[in-house]
């Protein structure tokens, strides 16, 4: 759903504005959790190196997105990033040494060949927006890699919370060279968008 609402702000928005209004939304969203039970507890954290990081490819990989659903089908930008996953999958079992058995081996084997039926390569020119919502995909991956090792320690909040600290400002920077102030209705589809992802 999110991703049909950013297709539709795309069309008159750029990417990177966009993807601003989804983290500032987003956080504005968020901080009345805080009032909560738990509160401002949630901000305290030993693990701000792993949340920068998350933050860092989150950030990479929503511009990366946000750009890629303008410039190719949502049917394919959709069955593309479904790569996030089995990146997640191959990443969790070189680094966090995860056993693979039979089953979510086939898995990957399918999921791949999905991949490479949708891309074709060398019958079908692969652009930008293939490149855009692969790289997304990837540093998704690696973001959840991330996200399953603070799981432990940090609450779903926290994690979120940091992020969209950082994503804010990031997007922010990228997007005031394209800035064009929204109107009435664009804020309002820019707000879904933002209930979407934050849920």
């Amino acid at each position: 759903c999110m991703s049909g609402v950013i297709l539709h702000l795309v069309k008159t928005q750029h990417p990177f504005e966009v993807a601003f209004f989804r983290n500032a939304l987003g956080l504005i969203m968020l901080l009345p959790l805080l009032a909560g039970k738990g509160g401002f507890t949630h901000l305290r954290t030993g693990k701000l190196g792993p949340l920068v990081w998350r933050g860092l490819l989150s950030a990479v990989s929503m511009m990366c997105y946000f750009y890629g659903v303008a410039l190719i089908p949502l049917a394919e930008v959709t069955a593309l990033s479904f790569m996030g996953p089995l990146f997640a999958t191959v990443i969790a079992i070189i680094m966090l040494g995860e056993r693979v058995r039979l089953r979510r081996t086939l898995a990957l084997v399918v999921g791949f060949s999905g991949a490479l039926i949708i891309l074709r390569p060398g019958f079908h020119e692969i652009g930008l927006g293939t490149v855009l919502i692969l790289g997304s995909a990837a540093s998704w991956s690696i973001s959840m890699i991330i996200i399953k090792v603070l799981t432990k320690t940090e609450s779903a909040l926290t994690q979120s919370i940091y992020t969209l600290v950082m994503l804010t400002p990031i997007t922010a920077l990228a997007a005031l060279p394209y800035w064009h102030m929204p109107n009435l209705e664009e804020f309002g589809w820019m707000v879904l968008m933002a209930a979407l992802g934050t849920a």
